[in-house]
């Protein structure tokens, strides 16, 4: 699944950008250099920012596998005069983040252990001198004292979209419009 966002530009970039097609090849690589320099801000925020925090709309980090998986893909200059770059990652959990996901899910049959808590395995409390403070009295220990067999069955789950890279992207238009605005008026003066 995939969205668009789209960068609007003032009318003196937009008519340059509608004429790089016969521009100068050196022009239009500095263009998609300039796009491809704000993915990477894009996707360094993204990492930092919502996969990086824990909170209602952010991820947080427990294996690092998501947030290591965001790129961005070149940016190319398409046949309709348009710029073209894409963002994402192929961890599957990350679309279901992204989007949202509510249904049934398959859980394998697997094993559980049973745990129970035994009294009477008492240790002392135990004072910790870089806080200064009292860890209380251990009064039983958890022990393991057998397996179920859970059976394979269908579990109904409700995973909130968190958005994490198309709130990015729409935090950072305006960085872009800026960047892009530059490099055109720049190139336009060369």
């Amino acid at each position: 699944m995939s969205v668009d966002v789209k960068i609007s530009l003032d009318g003196r970039s937009m008519a340059y950008i509608s004429r790089l097609k016969q521009a100068p090849a050196a022009a239009r690589r500095e263009l998609l250099r300039t796009i491809d320099r704000e993915n990477q801000v894009t996707v360094g925020q993204i990492q930092q920012r919502r996969l990086s925090r824990r909170g209602p709309d952010t991820l947080g980090v427990i294996t690092n596998r998501l947030r290591g998986s965001i790129n961005a893909t070149k940016a190319q200059l398409g046949s309709d005069g348009g710029i073209y770059s894409g963002m994402g990652t192929n961890v599957v959990y990350g679309g279901i983040h992204e989007f949202g996901f509510q249904g049934g899910v398959t859980v394998r049959a697997h094993t559980r252990r049973i745990h129970e808590f035994v009294e009477g395995t008492a240790q002392p409390a135990i004072f910790n001198p870089k806080s200064g403070k009292i860890a209380p009295a251990n009064r039983g220990v958890r022990v393991e004292t057998g397996t179920v067999q859970v059976r394979s069955h269908t579990r109904n789950i409700k995973v909130p979209a968190r958005a994490y890279i198309r709130r990015t992207i729409e935090e950072r238009v305006g960085a872009y419009q800026v960047a892009i605005s530059s490099t055109v008026t720049r190139l336009m003066q060369n």
